[in-house]
């Protein structure tokens, strides 16, 4: 019997016998709950094979799992003295030693060989993608007849349609269709939430045609299935499984119910899981590519997924991957990776200076990063003052700050704790100078995050005036970057919230918490409307400052319904011109350090539609427009990886047309590089060299 053990940042350690199959992450629905700023909701799987060998498998997290130091891409087979991290806490296994075989599934899949040649073949997905026959299913069941019996609730053109959840945490959740539209997703304003990595935040939606409601995928990253099948759009029938990502739902209402397992006609089909291995890899191959038609040769190449076969040196696509690698809120997020892509983008062309920034922003993040596990160790060690003196050297800036922060915080209360027991104890006993010390390093390590604590401040005083030493005391300004709070959201946004606020004159509270949550779920209208029943119920001398609060909020609801219609169609001008003006209003909403949840999936939507739009313009040959487009999806989302390989493939012909000096090739690579660029520098120094107009 193999036994699982997780020890958490603050020593908390938990067993779990692995008998079958278990879910690890961050909420109450999985089976291991690991409370941790880097684990995901739903994390990872651990099982065990037919043949009893233990695997585990990453089920599309932010901070991944790393076997020995490496991080797993696919299932991969564990065993005992391997180091195994899940998302930052570590996790060891105690079993008899097997020799590992590859699960078998009880669909059939592509091997790994032929989806590499598959994805290589199309334009890269974003990394949180997974393939479709590859998706991680929870739990097995037959899917459906089309209006077979295993609908639930009532059937018929009077039937109230729901969804009704299978598995996870959604087991026996109910959720209404009671509007003409309602979106799918993983963040508010959906109204069906799904809080899991695999959903998108617009993953799909559900419609009424008179009495039939249907369902259309909404470009999500993982797809929307019916029964099985993945589909575009497709009306839906009782009894049908839907599966958003890997969450199943059952529907129930009306419909039309059909005999067999033949499916509606009028469904877009983009793959079929089983059938002749040579039928799955063509359809994978239909299923990836954007276009039926081929990429126009040459400038066109759409990059190199991120596991790219190491012979795939091109300077320009590292510059790709390096990016992706050094960005926090992209699933193919590594330091380590950071550092050697972004050191080779640099070393094969010295012109790429932003690969030279980025090296040298993932070095200083891996020094914090090992300051951080120092401290970790020092702090497991009752070493807590030289736990904050390596926490203090951690830059507010870094990525690491958020973690740092709550161990800072978590060191200094314990230190705290056991100062200022020592600060009366040793007063009482006439030992000044040593209560001297003592009431000075409470007073050091919790004046930034509890204020003055006036009994200790007095007992410091006198001892410091029995000892002969000056009673001035100020906080130390190493520790005042710790005096903000920080919260789950893992930045200081409780804090410049408040200050934000009450800057503009509105000391209330209950405003301070209501923007807090608009700024963390992006639900304009609830806020608004909580606003009002505030403003009404207290009539406070602000009102009218909260009106203008409110009516900011009614400007970004309605823009932001209204710019959907332009994202639904693939106008992104369309929704671009109605969302300029909802930027405009959270940007008064939000402190400039801070940006919205909104604004954040506004701008991946966005980002989207531009990438598609330049990919149907690279088909045509208009180079110039296509890279328009792309950039546009650049400054929108900085961490499409979709927009950003194709950026950085323009900038790789860009790159090649300089090598031979000309007004013409300078002009072109001006056309499609991102203004800043080495290359871009390039190509001005050349139409300068050359003395053109």
């Amino acid at each position: 019997m193999a036994t699982l053990t997780f020890i958490t940042s603050a020593g908390v350690e938990q067993q779990v016998e692995l008998r079958a199959e278990i879910y690890v992450g961050r909420t109450s629905g999985n089976d291991v709950v690991l409370d941790e700023q880097g684990v995901s909701r739903q994390h990872c799987r651990f099982f065990v094979s037919e043949d009893g060998q233990a695997w585990v498998e990453d089920l599309g997290s932010s901070n991944g799992v790393l076997v020995d130091g490496v991080r797993i891409r696919e299932a991969t087979p564990i065993g005992e003295g391997m180091d195994i991290v899940v998302g930052g806490v570590h996790c060891s296994l105690v079993e008899r030693r097997r020799t590992a075989r590859r699960p078998t599934t009880s669909r059939s899949a592509p091997s790994s060989s032929l989806a590499k040649r598959a994805a290589a073949t199309a334009p890269a997905r974003a990394t949180r993608m997974m393939a479709a026959a590859e998706m991680p299913a929870r739990r097995s069941r037959p899917a459906p007849r089309r209006g077979g019996a295993q609908a639930g609730g009532a059937q018929g053109p009077n039937a109230r349609p729901k969804l009704t959840g299978r598995d996870g945490p959604w087991a026996g959740m109910v959720f209404d269709i009671n509007r003409s539209r309602v979106v799918v997703g993983r963040t508010a304003p959906a109204e069906v939430l799904l809080e899991d990595d695999s959903i998108s935040r617009r993953h799909a939606e559900l419609y009424k045609t008179g009495s039939m409601v249907s369902v259309r995928d909404l470009n999500s990253a993982n797809g929307t299935f019916i029964n099985g099948e993945r589909v575009t759009e497709s009306p839906l029938s009782p009894g049908d499984v839907l599966r958003f990502g890997v969450v199943e739902l059952s529907y129930s209402g009306p419909g039309q119910p059909q005999a067999g397992k033949g499916g509606d006609p009028k469904r877009k089909k983009l793959m079929i899981l089983g059938g002749a291995g040579a039928a799955v890899l063509l359809l994978l191959v239909a299923v990836a590519a954007l276009s039926s038609n081929p990429p126009p040769a040459g400038a066109f190449d759409p990059g190199i997924p991120m596991d790219a076969p190491p012979d795939a040196e091109d300077p320009i696509k590292l510059l790709g991957r390096c990016k992706a690698y050094a960005d926090p809120e992209n699933s193919a997020f590594n330091w380590e990776n950071a550092v050697e892509t972004c050191g080779k983008a640099y070393a094969g062309d010295p012109a790429l200076t932003e690969a030279k920034v980025h090296e040298r922003q993932a070095k200083r993040e891996l020094e914090f990063e090992k300051l951080l596990a120092e401290a970790k160790l020092k702090i497991s060690t009752s070493q807590d003052d030289a736990a904050l003196d390596m926490l203090v050297r951690i830059d507010d800036s870094s990525n690491a700050f958020g973690r740092a922060h709550t161990m800072f915080k978590e060191s200094s209360e314990r230190l705290g704790k056991r100062k200022k027991t020592a600060c009366k104890t040793d007063f009482k006993a006439g030992l000044y100078v040593q209560a001297f010390e003592s009431c000075k390093r409470f007073l050091e390590v919790t004046c930034n995050l509890e204020g003055e604590d006036a009994d200790i401040m007095k007992l410091f005083e006198r001892s410091a005036r029995q000892a002969g030493k000056s009673s001035s005391f100020t906080c130390p300004e190493a520790y005042e970057k710790f005096g903000k709070r920080i919260q789950d959201d893992g930045n200081r946004a409780e804090t410049l919230v408040k200050d934000f606020y009450a800057g503009k004159g509105i000391p209330e509270r209950e405003v301070h918490a209501l923007m807090l949550q608009y700024y963390r779920d992006g639900r304009p209208k609830y806020v608004a409307d909580k606003l009002k029943v505030l403003r009404v119920k207290k009539k406070r001398i602000y009102a009218d400052r909260l009106d203008d609060i409110i009516l900011l909020l009614d400007v970004i609801d309605g823009r932001y319904t209204s710019g959907q219609a332009g994202i639904v169609t693939g106008d992104a001008d369309k929704a671009e011109a109605f969302w300029k003006e909802a930027f405009e209003a959270d940007a008064k909403l939000v402190p400039p350090k801070l940006r919205s949840s909104l604004v954040k999936d506004m701008g991946g939507q966005l980002a989207k539609v531009y990438f598609k739009i330049g990919w149907d313009l690279l088909q045509k040959g208009k180079l110039n427009e296509a890279f328009k487009a792309f950039y546009k999806g650049y400054e929108h989302d900085r961490s499409n990886s979709d927009v950003l390989l194709q950026i950085a493939g323009m900038e790789r012909e860009a790159r090649k047309t300089l090598r031979e000096p000309s007004c013409e090739s300078a002009d072109f690579a001006l056309a499609i590089t991102i203004p800043g660029s080495g290359v871009y520098k390039r190509a001005k120094e050349m139409k300068q060299e050359l003395g053109c107009p």
